[in-house]
């Protein structure tokens, strides 16, 4: 009866491609901590909030909220920065993605390292770049940015 409950979860991860493109936008907002450092630089962490949606139809990466935790070195304006950290992506389904970052001064690459769900066995790499918005409250941050690349699963 169990190996019947696990049928519908095959038939969703066959319906996805085994590989293809990463090509999509996403916004953030982001939370940060901030605390001063030697050589007049800034430790951070942060926890960031997206959205992702595709902006080619086979992108991989289309309509997921996304939750990211980082930490780097900063200039203590800011816009001089490097990071690391990791990200899971969710669907409507509650499906996830795993990622693992790492940026500095709004360009960075990712690699997908599993998921759940109809994402088991993922795996890829991408590019994104980071644009800075604006901060609407006192250490929140927001902006948007592209991720391109390219995503198999491994089954």
């Amino acid at each position: 009866m169990a190996l019947l409950g696990l049928l519908p979860l095959a038939a969703q991860a066959q319906n996805l491609p085994s590989e293809g493109p990463i090509d999509s936008d996403f916004t953030w907002t982001e939370k940060q901590q901030t605390m001063p450092t030697a050589g007049g630089r800034d430790a951070f962490s942060a926890e960031s909030m997206l959205v992702i949606t595709a902006t080619n139809p086979a992108s991989i990466l289309d309509k997921l909220a996304g939750r990211c935790l980082t930490l780097g070195e900063q200039d203590p304006d800011g816009g001089n920065y490097s990071m690391v950290g990791t990200c899971t992506l969710s669907d409507a389904d509650g499906d996830q993605i795993f990622e693992q970052i790492e940026s500095t001064a709004g360009d960075g690459k990712a690699k997908l390292t599993g998921g759940t769900g109809k994402f088991e066995g993922i795996t890829g790499e991408y590019r994104f770049t980071n644009v800075y918005y604006g901060s609407p409250s006192e250490d929140v941050s927001q902006g948007a940015g592209h991720k391109q690349g390219h995503y198999k699963f491994v089954r």
